[in-house]
């Protein structure tokens, strides 16, 4: 292949990712046919195919490295110093910093669930995988908070609670026309103080019906 070859290849697939995050992200992910993206990314249907085989594979490239680096970053917090319930508030304020940074791809890779885990392809699989493992996370963080819980239903439930909390805060402040990091900045303590009541509800209850 040449150069110019070479170059053009590759400002087709950035083309294509690029149409596809905006097509997710406007339309939704199930919504979204590979034909369209390949209409929007000026290719044909026939030649998306060369570079993604699949609608999966798209979300896979879009959706995986930034999933890794939001994992890696939660392993470096669980493995701080500290007492455990200012661990859990950490983690839920990077999830939330998470979430604001990435506010235009944020509601697909978490929630796009195109099939059941058993008939997913293998790109999708890994996608479910990252985020159960971010799941595991906040759980054993909450375990962590909250020893003398031994009813693995009711932990799950804070869990539960908790992330339905910090998507709410999440979508509530990703309007596009707003700065995310100015909006991050501006209610980090109100987050912060969220997530501590939260947190501290959670400890409480659990003590009371010991």
């Amino acid at each position: 292949m040449s150069t110019n070859q070479g170059k053009k290849a590759e400002e087709t697939r950035r083309n294509i990712l690029s149409a596809a995050e905006e097509l997710f992200m406007t339309r939704g992910y199930d919504a979204v046919t590979m034909r369209e993206i390949a209409k929007k990314a000026g290719c044909s249907h026939t030649a998306i195919h060369i570079y993604f085989r699949e609608k999966e594979a798209l979300l896979l490239e879009l959706s995986l490295p930034i999933l890794n680096a939001l994992t890696k970053q939660l392993d470096d917090i669980m493995k701080q110093i500290g007492l455990p319930h200012e661990k859990l508030t950490t983690l839920s304020l990077a999830l939330i910093r998470f979430g604001l940074t990435h506010r235009n791809m944020y509601p697909f890779i978490f929630t796009v669930k195109s099939s059941p885990v058993d008939e997913a392809t293998k790109p999708l699989l890994d996608i479910k995988h990252v985020r159960q493992e971010i799941f595991a996370k906040f759980k054993q963080a909450i375990q962590d908070s909250l020893p003398f819980i031994e009813n693995d239903e009711r932990l799950l439930t804070n869990v539960h609670i908790l992330f339905y909390t910090l998507h709410g805060i999440i979508v509530t402040h990703s309007l596009p026309d707003e700065s995310a990091l100015e909006r991050i900045d501006q209610l980090a303590p109100s987050f912060r103080e969220a997530c501590d009541v939260l947190i501290s509800g959670f400890r409480s209850r659990a003590i009371q019906t010991e």
